[in-house]
């Protein structure tokens, strides 16, 4: 391995970033939780307020109604679905909603 920093190691599609100290506290929570760090974090090194950010938010949404790991499941599918047939995971018939197929006992 180099010790230039802008180079991607091998397997790494991303130059390694910056590590501020927000880098850092997802960086030790990783080690402490798993014992490596995560490529995950390693991406929210570049912008690790982004990160607090977005799952504060969710947080905040999730807190005001708690869905359940069914219709977490709906609503992620459904989501992905809007993106087109590669972000979705669940592949469906023309004319057919992908969390149907998914889940086809919630509708």
């Amino acid at each position: 391995m180099t010790d230039d920093t802008t180079t991607p190691a091998a397997g790494q599609f991303l130059a390694v970033a910056e590590v501020s100290d927000a880098a850092r506290a997802i960086f030790d929570e990783d080690l402490a939780d798993v014992g490596f760090v995560m490529n995950a974090s390693r991406l929210w090194a570049y912008h690790p307020e982004a990160s607090n950010n977005l799952f504060s938010l969710m947080s905040q949404v999730t807190s005001a109604r708690p869905f359940t790991t069914r219709e977490r499941g709906i609503l992620v599918t459904a989501c992905a679905s809007t993106l087109g047939a590669r972000a979705s995971a669940a592949r469906s018939q023309p004319g057919e909603h992908p969390a149907v197929r998914a889940v086809p006992e919630a509708f």
